[in-house]
């Protein structure tokens, strides 16, 4: 799918901006509705283009965010430990690739650019200095490069 949104139209390139632009989420609705139900559109999507990629992908339990990297991803020598998150949630999602090449990467994002899908600002590959990482310290740092890239 190509992004339906021309540039004539809007500066932005996903739907929910358009119409936070337009005053249209204020007027119609509950922000947050929309944004979980788009958040479920954003899932689907990576499900759909994971599978065109024959790529296998996990979702995280909240609970889970205390867990290394190596246990999430089902890598030899990890266990899981029994320790549960109680945190709060992240206020953005993120995307974590393991045990794909980079073409594979590369493929994906492109797909998923294409869908004209809101974007999923946090993405990581698991490396040898992030395995031992849990879920929750790898957000907070993606949260803090993130930050540090917006506009002031």
């Amino acid at each position: 799918m190509k992004n339906f949104i021309p540039d004539n139209v809007s500066n932005f390139d996903n739907v929910y901006d358009v119409l936070k632009e337009r005053g249209f989420i204020e007027q119609v609705t509950d922000e947050e509705a929309v944004r979980e139900l788009l958040g479920k559109e954003k899932i689907k999507v990576v499900r759909s283009i994971a599978q065109k990629n024959r790529i296998q992908i996990k979702e995280i339990s909240r609970k889970d965010y205390n867990q290394k990297l190596g246990a999430i991803a089902g890598i030899q020598g990890f266990a899981k430990e029994k320790v549960i998150y109680n945190g709060p949630d992240f206020p953005l999602e993120m995307i974590v690739f393991s045990g794909i090449d980079s073409a594979q990467i590369d493929s994906f994002l492109a797909d998923y650019k294409q869908t004209g899908a809101q974007t999923v600002p946090l993405k990581a590959i698991i490396t040898p200095q992030n395995i031992f990482w849990t879920v929750e310290a790898l957000f907070k740092e993606l949260w803090k490069e993130h930050l540090h890239f917006l506009p002031e």
